[in-house]
Parts: C-alpha cells; structure tokens; sequence
C-alpha cells in the first residue's frame, strides 16, 4: 500500500508516498470507516490498519480469494465477497465472522 501524508495547504499528491508492506498478491478493495482501513487481497486475507498504518491490528483469512470489500460507516462490520459466491460479514476489531450470506454460483 502506498500511503500520502495530506498536509494543510500542501500539494500532497506532488509528495513520495510511503509503501507499507501489506499482501503478497493483487489487492482487491479499500475501505474506511470508523478510524479503521481495511484492505483485501486475492491472497484471501482482509487486513485491519489502525490510522498510523504501521502494522495490521487484525489479519481476517477467507478459504477464498477476496474479490470485494465493504465496511459500514461506523466501522463495526466489514463485509468481503469472496470468490466462492459468500458474502462474509465480520467485526473488524475482533477479527470474528458475524455471518455468512451464500449468494450465486
């Protein structure tokens, strides 16, 4: 992930960007919400960033490559659409499943 430090009346995008190490494949989806970033792979793992992003708060791993990610507003449920036709719905900040929404072959 490459990541930009906006400062107040700055030209941000003109900066370097600082590369944090994240997934060994593709990835797939960002999301914001809550103070939270996540971000999924093909490799099958959503990664949970606090805001410093300096190293995952919690590693979230499908049997699936992640093709899709969203997370609500508040940053309490992310959802991941795996390759398999699955909607997984997980908290962020535990790293559980909530649920599991088959969907279409």
């Amino acid at each position: 992930l490459h990541v930009w430090q906006r400062e107040e009346g700055k030209d941000w995008l003109g900066t370097k960007p600082r590369t944090v190490k994240a997934h060994g494949k593709a990835v797939t989806g960002l999301a914001a919400a809550g103070g939270l970033l996540v971000s999924s792979s093909v490799d099958g793992k959503a990664l949970v960033w606090p805001a410093a992003l300096d190293k995952p708060a919690n590693t979230i791993t499908l049997a699936t490559p992640i093709r899709s990610l969203a997370a609500s507003a508040d940053g309490k449920l992310v959802a991941l659409g795996g390759e398999d036709g699955t909607a997984y719905l997980y908290d962020p900040s535990s790293g559980k499943e909530v649920r599991k929404l088959p969907g279409h072959g």
